[in-house]
């Protein structure tokens, strides 16, 4: 059974990734394998390329499919869709309130939010949808909340992202994407 808990140690297959981000098998090597990257080449979860192996992928990495999978459900095109996720899963940050969170983890008894603004490919994580927060992260990433705004929710994305990666065998895939 995998080690739940460690972020970076590349140890998912494909199956469990799709399982997670309800997309298919296709998709998820499309994103794999274009240039530029929609899946972040990261050492750790490309160790096995080239070498016959199946491709592994950390908990991190899990967390920036499902979450840009998330976003192009919601119409966000799929290259913008992956830079925003990936300020969850490879960036950490500071709330407003000096809170620090790492890359892949969630503000701590918060409601943690990924947003971005108008068509901006950029994402920040905060700590509750209110006004002031959103006002807050606005100012951060040099955007209006006027140009409108996309929250994922990523509290249920983290917990159910958790809950297929701990099935010894993963669901099986719904592909929505």
């Amino acid at each position: 059974m995998p080690d739940n808990n460690d972020l970076h140690l590349a140890q998912y297959g494909a199956a469990h990734v799709c399982a997670a981000a309800e997309i298919s098998h296709n998709t998820l090597k499309n994103w794999g394998s274009r240039k530029p990257a929609i899946i972040l080449p990261v050492d750790d979860d490309r160790q096995n390329v080239g070498k016959g192996a199946a491709i592994r992928y950390s908990k991190r990495r899990v967390y920036q499919i499902v979450a840009t999978a998330r976003l192009v459900r919601m119409g966000i095109p799929v290259r913008r869709a992956a830079s925003i996720a990936a300020a969850f899963s490879d960036f950490g940050d500071e709330t407003q309130s000096g809170i620090h969170r790492l890359p892949g983890e969630l503000y701590p008894g918060r409601n943690n939010y990924l947003v971005s603004f108008g068509e901006r490919d950029v994402g920040i994580v905060i700590e509750a949808l209110t006004g002031d927060s959103l006002h807050w992260a606005a100012t951060q990433t040099g955007a209006n909340i006027a140009d409108g705004f996309v929250a994922l929710p990523l509290d249920t994305l983290v917990a159910r992202v958790d809950a297929t990666l701990r099935c010894e065998v993963p669901p099986a895939s719904r592909s929505i994407v």
